[in-house]
């Protein structure tokens, strides 16, 4: 398999991974609140990260008072607050905060172009077109290198 398959390989189980996972993520942080923190100079800076009310939120603290880690759940689920991104800032802190359907919107978006893309190679192997750039390999040997863009046809490439 070569090094660039393998990659997109990987990045499509990732993005296909994040469009079933975020929108779980949403309905779980209705129903409670998850929030962590590290601390990375003492009593100096702190970041933090939170998944609560259908919100994904990061922070940084320059005097280090932000609560450790922590979940809190709820009896009943909390309907979102905000729906669009914001900042929040103080004299030490500043926070942003982004609803959960951003990323997954754009996680579907990116789900779209990989389907589109298989969808393309899968209609050049059948028409018999290089996988690489689409140039028609009527009339060449079995093994001989695409005369556009040098692409080997791969033994799962033929058509």
């Amino acid at each position: 398999m070569k090094k660039c398959a393998r990659v997109k390989s990987i990045a499509r189980t990732i993005i296909w991974s994040l469009a079933v996972l975020l929108p779980l993520m949403w309905i779980a942080s209705l129903w409670g609140t998850c929030y962590g923190s590290v601390q990375l100079v003492h009593n100096g800076l702190q970041l933090g990260a939170l998944v609560g009310d259908g919100e994904l939120g990061f922070g940084i603290n320059s005097n280090g008072w932000l609560p450790a880690s922590f979940i809190a759940g709820r009896d009943t689920p909390a309907w979102p607050r905000e729906w669009l991104p914001h900042i929040t800032t103080s004299n030490s802190m500043i926070g942003v905060t982004v609803p959960l359907w951003i990323p997954w919107i754009m996680v579907l978006g990116l789900c779209s172009l990989i389907r589109r893309d298989q969808q393309r190679e899968k209609q050049r192997r059948l028409l018999g077109c290089c996988p690489g750039c689409g140039y028609s390999r009527t009339g060449l040997a079995s093994g001989a290198p695409c005369p556009e863009c040098g692409t080997l046809l791969t033994p799962e490439g033929v058509g």
